[in-house]
């Protein structure tokens, strides 16, 4: 029977021993090679989220801007722009006649609430009906003959916006008018307007009407931020009876200011990516919101990739 040696088995136990570590070794090379494999996967995954939260609140705030811009190339088209001048014009006491003018900006909500928070816009949009006569009067009622009747135009007295139409070229000032009765349709195809002005008190001002001159409606529009059943959304209200709807959900935040003497308005919006995360992943101050609006982001919209986009709209009526 062979007998193993001292040495053999020194040998043995020394080779065991050196293999235990080259594994041990091994192991944690494969399990960091692992790690790195794992991270090397995780990556397009991440950039492709990134990429995913950047275009979602990218087209968020363009659509915002749309909405807003739309009305901006005739807002205060016809219409008196100072804010006395422009609740006098109406003689109103309702929305949108008694607005601090054509276009405003407020704080939404009581004190300490969002400061320019709120944008109101008033508007002209255009008819295919012309006048076809010049008009020249001081009184405050004139019958204008044009060559259609405005379809959507109908007396439902001073506090609609249907009542109301503009005239762009009118002389020396714009004057809104407002239809006092239905219109005629005259022999020869054209049609009569019965239209009134609210007159300056103690005014013996006269107004021209040029012939030729569009007949616009007016329209106003306002837009805001309401959370709604969880969901921060870009809201307006036209004012035409159907009140606030929702235009662009996942809209945290829209800030206005009017500038360079009321002729620019800048729209400052704050919007989120496509996912929810479970951990915070917006911290502190978006880079380019407004420091002092920093207190006002939701603490669950943080949740978000949060984003900031700016525009500025020149006032060309102002």
């Amino acid at each position: 029977m062979n007998k193993i040696s001292a040495h053999d088995r020194s040998s043995r136990l020394s080779h065991r021993a050196f293999s235990l570590a080259e594994l041990m070794i091994s192991a944690i090379i494969a399990s960091v090679l692992m790690m790195g494999l794992a991270a090397l996967l995780c990556l397009p995954l991440r950039v492709m989220q990134n990429s995913e939260d950047v275009n979602a609140a990218q087209t968020r705030a363009e659509m915002v801007f749309a909405i807003v811009r739309a009305p901006l190339d005739l807002c205060g088209y016809g219409m008196p722009i100072g804010p006395e001048s422009f609740k006098s014009a109406f003689g109103a006491t309702s929305a949108p006649f008694n607005w601090k003018g054509a276009i405003s900006v407020e704080r939404m909500g009581a004190l300490g609430g969002r400061e320019n928070a709120i944008c109101k816009i008033a508007y002209a949009v255009g008819t295919t009906v012309r006048t076809t006569g010049t008009v020249v009067t001081s009184a405050d009622e004139v019958d204008v003959i044009a060559t259609g009747i405005p379809p959507l135009l109908s007396p439902n007295g001073k506090n609609s916006l249907k009542s109301w139409v503009l005239f762009g070229s009118m002389l020396p000032r714009c004057y809104p008018m407002m239809l006092r009765r239905i219109p005629e349709r005259l022999a020869d195809g054209r049609s009569l307007l019965p239209l009134r002005w609210n007159k300056p008190a103690s005014s013996d001002e006269t107004i021209h009407i040029p012939e030729n001159d569009a007949i616009f409606y007016m329209k106003a529009m306002e837009c805001r931020v309401i959370l709604r059943d969880g969901e921060y959304t870009f809201y307006t209200n036209d004012h035409s009876g159907s009140g606030w709807q929702p235009r662009v959900a996942g809209v945290i935040d829209v800030r206005f200011e009017l500038g360079d003497g009321g002729r620019i308005l800048r729209v400052t919006t704050l919007t989120r990516g496509k996912t929810r995360y479970d951990r915070i992943v917006t911290k502190g101050t978006p880079p380019g919101w407004p420091e002092e609006y920093a207190d006002d982001i939701p603490p669950e919209s943080r949740h978000y990739r949060l984003f900031v986009n700016k525009a500025s709209f020149g006032l060309k009526n102002f």
